[in-house]
C-alpha cells in the first residue's frame, strides 16, 4: 500500500497526515508542540513515537513500509538536531524519511511544490525559498533577540515599548496604553515591566496582542497603524533578500503564518513595500497547509508525484475532518 507521512511541527502544534498520491487521507491528528528547542529531546521524543504509533493504527502498516515520511520541524537548524530526530525515527523502524525546516514543508504547500518563496510571519518571522534548479535560501529566522522582525513578538514588543514611551511623553498618545493595561489585567502599564524581565510574559503573551494592535490601528491610532506597516515593511525585506540569492527578482511569494494570515493590514503593507523592492513578485494567500506540502516532499522521496487534484482532494478531506487546530484564518 502506498503510504506517505507528512508532519508539520512547531512551537505551538505539531499536525500530521498519511495519504496516497491520490489524496486519500488515512488518518490524520494534531498534537503538541515539537520545536526541539523548546520542548527539549525527551518530550520530543514521545511526541514522535505517539505520532508513529498513530499513524501506523491509522494505516494498519509496519512504518518500514511506508514509501516516504517527512518531518518539517522547527528547531532543526543545524546538523546535529537534525540528526537526533532521524536516530528517534530509526529507532521506529522508519528507513525512508527526511527531516527539514518547518519552512521548507511550509514552502511546499504554499507553492504546492513549485518554485518560489513563503514569508512566515507568526509568534517568530523567516523567508524561505527554492527555485527550479533546486538551490535554496533563507532569511531571518534568527529568534526574538537577534531577529524575528515583522513577527508576532515584534509587533507586540514594539506595541508595549511604545505605549510605555507614550508615557515619558516621547511618543505620540497611543490607545495602545490602555489597551494592553487592560489585555493583562494590570492596574497601570507600568506593571509589565515586572512581568516581561520576571519571566511570567512569555513570547507567545506578547505575541498574542497583535489582534489588539490591529483592533487599534482599525480605529484609527497613528502608532499602531505605524507598528503594523513597519512589520510589513520588514518582512518584505525578508522576501527580497531571498528572491535576490536566487536570482528570482518577480518569483511569486506566499504570505503565511498566522499574523500575515490574519492580519490584513501587515499583509498589505507587505505587498506594497515589495511592490517598490521587487517590482513585478506577486504575493498570494497559500495554496495547501504546510502539513500537505510535508506529504508532497514525502512523496518525492519516492519519486512520486501528487496531482492538483489529489493535492485538492487531500486538503479538502483535511478541511472536511479537521480539528479546529488545523484551521487556517483568511481575513
Amino acid at each position: 500500500m502506498q503510504v506517505f507521512l507528512g508532519v508539520d511541527g512547531g512551537g505551538t502544534k505539531t499536525l500530521w497526515v498519511v495519504a496516497n498520491a491520490a489524496g486519500k487521507v488515512f488518518g490524520s491528528g494534531a498534537l503538541s508542540p515539537s520545536n526541539l528547542q523548546v520542548v527539549g529531546e525527551g518530550r520530543l521524543r514521545r511526541l514522535l513515537a505517539e505520532i508513529v504509533h498513530q499513524a501506523e493504527n491509522a494505516t494498519g502498516c509496519h512504518p518500514g513500509a511506508w514509501q516516504g515520511v517527512c518531518l518539517g520541524l522547527a528547531g532543526v537548524g543545524r546538523p546535529g538536531d537534525r540528526e537526533l530526530v532521524e536516530e528517534m525515527l530509526r529507532e521506529h523502524g522508519l528507513t525512508r524519511f527526511e527531516v527539514v525546516n518547518d519552512a521548507q514543508a511550509a514552502l511546499a504547500g504554499a507553492l504546492g511544490g513549485q518554485p518560489g518563496a513563503v514569508v512566515i510571519a507568526g509568534t517568530g518571522s523567516i523567508a524561505y525559498g527554492a527555485n527550479a534548479a533546486g538551490v535554496t535560501a533563507r532569511a531571518g529566522g534568527w529568534g526574538y533577540l537577534l531577529g524575528d522582525e515583522g513577527s508576532g513578538y515584534a509587533i507586540g514588543r514594539a506595541a508595549i515599548s511604545r505605549s510605555l514611551q507614550a508615557l515619558d511623553g516621547r511618543e505620540l498618545s497611543t490607545a495602545l496604553a490602555a489597551a494592553i493595561t487592560a489585555h493583562f489585567g494590570l492596574i497601570e502599564l507600568t506593571e509589565i515591566i515586572n512581568r516581561v524581565y520576571g519571566g511570567t510574559l512569555d513570547r507567545s503573551e506578547i505575541a498574542s496582542l497583535v489582534p489588539l494592535v490591529d483592533k487599534s490601528a482599525a480605529d484609527g491610532d497613528r502608532v499602531a497603524g505605524e507598528i503594523l506597516a513597519e512589520a510589513g515593511g520588514e518582512l518584505a525585506l525578508l522576501a527580497k533578500a531571498v528572491l535576490d540569492r536566487l536570482f528570482m527578482p518577480k518569483g511569486t511569494v506566499a504570505a503565511a503564518g498566522g499574523v500575515l494570515l490574519g492580519c490584513r493590514r501587515v499583509r498589505e503593507a507587505l505587498i506594497s513595500r515589495l511592490g517598490d523592492l521587487s517590482p513585478g513578485a506577486p504575493v498570494v494567500l497559500p495554496r495547501y497547509w504546510p502539513v500537505v506540502g510535508a506529504v508532497i516532499l514525502a512523496a518525492r522521496q519516492a519519486g512520486a508525484t501528487i496531482g492538483e487534484e489529489a493535492l485538492s482532494t487531500l486538503q479538502g478531506r483535511l478541511e472536511a475532518t479537521s480539528s479546529a487546530a488545523f484551521k487556517i484564518e483568511r481575513r
